[in-house]
């Protein structure tokens, strides 16, 4: 172990930023699965609960998905809609303001 400034760093944001750059640049694309969590523990040498918290974070970030028993897999992109959708898929328009002629 390293005794630089980051020594005592959470290992957690640089496993999100690894994975979160591997799905940005194109090595795990939309519907591709992630690593089993078994490699991803290999690969970053550390524990279950250390792993699943960069998971987590991709997950809340709409980055990736996982389905319990067969693993974490890439999303769609979503950025161009994400946050505007209603229950039932209608899209939200906010109202467009009259401007000063019409009122």
């Amino acid at each position: 172990m390293s005794d630089g400034p980051g020594a005592m760093a959470p290992k957690y944001p640089r496993i999100a930023s690894t994975l979160r750059t591997a799905i940005r640049a194109g090595t795990y694309g939309p519907g591709d699965r992630l690593p089993a969590e078994t490699v991803l523990i290999e690969r970053f040498k550390v524990s279950v609960p250390t792993l699943r918290h960069p998971l987590g974070l991709l997950r809340a970030e709409g980055m990736v998905e996982s389905r319990h028993g067969i693993g974490t897999f890439v999303r769609e992109d979503r950025r161009l809609t994400r946050g505007r959708r209603r229950a039932g898929g209608r899209t939200c328009r906010r109202p467009r303001d009259p401007g000063p002629d019409l009122l």
